[in-house]
């Protein structure tokens, strides 16, 4: 009788312990809030610069800043860039405590003009906020997801510190967990017509960022970049996937522990 008690008695923890759990849980997702997010032109030191809800189309780069707050533990958080209805980039942010500053950056093409926005997701993708803004320009041009693109192929992809006048600086295939941010420079041949690629990033197994660019034709030189945080030490790789999702090209680098 006794025995048969005791393991009630720990049936009725664990059940009380896993609610607890998952209230804990609950109130961490529903304290998550973004005090600040807007769209800007640049980040300096920590804070936004030029901050708008209307670009010209030579902006070239824009940023999406926001900053988190009640955070109990490490959690990641998500933002998501649409242009129009179509999903552009989404990209995964770890946030370390709360009042954790964090940014994702996305590039602009001339043609994508009009009404932008940038969803902000909390670690259950619950929607934290929504940031619109609007490209200024002539009416935007749909990109064509042309068939019949086997001739599509990427002839050159690295991993950089820098793409500078549309050239990868520092290329590399290990990197020091300071390094800050990373870029994936990609040039994409036999595109006979405007298409779309994605920069798939993976920590590991775990997709850290997704990313859709667009390729104007043959030769077309473009790139993502990601922010890396300094606990994030081991293997990377790129994945370059076509318009149909086909797999193109996988780049591999490793984050290593910052040298003595």
């Amino acid at each position: 009788m006794k025995r048969k008690f005791s393991r009630l008695l720990v049936l009725a923890t664990l059940i009380m312990f896993s609610l607890y759990l998952g209230v804990t849980v609950r109130a961490q997702e529903a304290s998550v809030e973004v005090a600040k997010g807007v769209i800007c032109a640049d980040v300096v030191d920590r804070e936004p610069v030029d901050v708008g809800d209307e670009f010209e189309t030579s902006v070239n780069r824009l940023y999406c800043f926001t900053q988190i707050i009640g955070v109990q533990e490490p959690i990641q958080i998500t933002h998501v860039w649409y242009w129009g209805e179509i999903e552009r980039s989404r990209v995964s942010l770890s946030v370390e405590a709360s009042g954790w500053r964090t940014w994702t950056t996305k590039a602009i093409q001339a043609h994508e003009t009009g009404d932008w926005h940038v969803d902000v997701l909390g670690p259950g993708d619950e929607l934290l906020k929504t940031l619109n803004f609007t490209i200024k320009g002539v009416p935007r041009e749909e990109i064509v997801r042309a068939p019949g693109t086997a001739a599509l192929q990427v002839t050159e992809g690295v991993v950089c510190r820098d793409a500078v006048d549309r050239e990868p600086v520092d290329v590399g295939e290990e990197f020091e967990s300071t390094v800050g941010k990373l870029f994936c420079f990609t040039k994409v041949d036999g595109a006979e017509t405007p298409i779309e690629i994605t920069h798939v990033w993976y920590f590991g197994d775990t997709e850290r960022a997704r990313i859709s660019l667009s390729i104007g034709g043959s030769g077309w030189r473009t790139w993502s970049t990601k922010n890396i945080m300094d606990h994030e030490i081991g293997e990377w790789h790129v994945n370059v996937l076509g318009p149909e999702g086909e797999l193109l090209k996988t780049v591999q680098f490793t984050i290593i522990k910052e040298l003595p």
